[in-house]
């Protein structure tokens, strides 16, 4: 079976390499994909053929499974999606490309972890920093508090800035105030309001009847 790399005519290297074996990757063949952009943004749009980027190690995964990038590093694209690839460090995507880098920002979650006691949950969440060529290069640890499957912390979070908003209108006058209230009342009813959204109701309702009257 004929490489992707066999098959193209003036063969350029590229600075990025293969996630699969490290080998320089060259300019392969044009081919029709999908990107990542188009996929969200034009879905059904037309798919002009464009250049990618393969591998020309004929020993390599990447090279007889027909396996391609962008040229930008974007992919993998391929046909044997079953295929068990042994990716470096489990990331498909080149080494030198931002892809990679993102993929190890989204794609790692091995120092996440969650502590229970009762019905108290604390879940700890890691996500990392790194170059575009894989490696970590900082991180950021963030908790978050849970009761009852509850998250409280970003539930007080937008208490807070419901009520800000509240007051906020009501600097701007009557009219911006009650148009704001009865945002804030509709949203109290939905069939699964957050219990913040609830709170802000009931703050209003006790504490500015008036208002609440009027927006009611």
């Amino acid at each position: 079976m004929k490489s992707l790399a066999s098959n193209c005519c003036a063969a350029k290297s590229h600075e990025l390499l293969c996630p699969l074996c490290r080998s320089q990757l060259i300019v392969g063949p044009d081919y029709r994909y999908e990107t990542l952009g188009e996929h969200v943004c034009d879905p059904n749009g037309a798919r002009p053929s464009r250049p990618t980027l393969v591998c020309p190690n004929q020993s390599c995964q990447a090279s007889w499974a027909k396996i391609f990038w962008s040229t930008d590093g974007e992919g993998p694209y391929h046909t044997n999606f079953d295929e068990n690839y042994a990716w470096i460090d489990g990331n498909p995507l080149p080494f030198g490309s931002y892809h990679r880098g993102i993929y190890f920002q989204c794609g790692y979650h091995d120092e996440d972890r969650r502590f229970i006691i009762g019905k108290l949950m604390v879940k700890r969440a890691v996500t990392y920093k790194s170059d575009d060529y894989g490696h970590k290069t900082g991180k950021n640890v963030h908790y978050s508090i849970w009761w009852n499957n509850i998250h409280w912390i970003s539930g007080i979070r937008m208490l807070l800035f419901s009520l800000g908003q509240f007051y906020h209108s009501k600097k701007n006058g009557e009219r911006f105030v009650i148009n704001e209230v009865k945002g804030i009342v509709q949203r109290a009813t939905w069939p699964r309001a957050e219990w913040w959204r609830k709170a802000s109701c009931l703050y209003v309702k006790l504490f500015h009847p008036t208002i609440y009257k009027k927006a009611s």
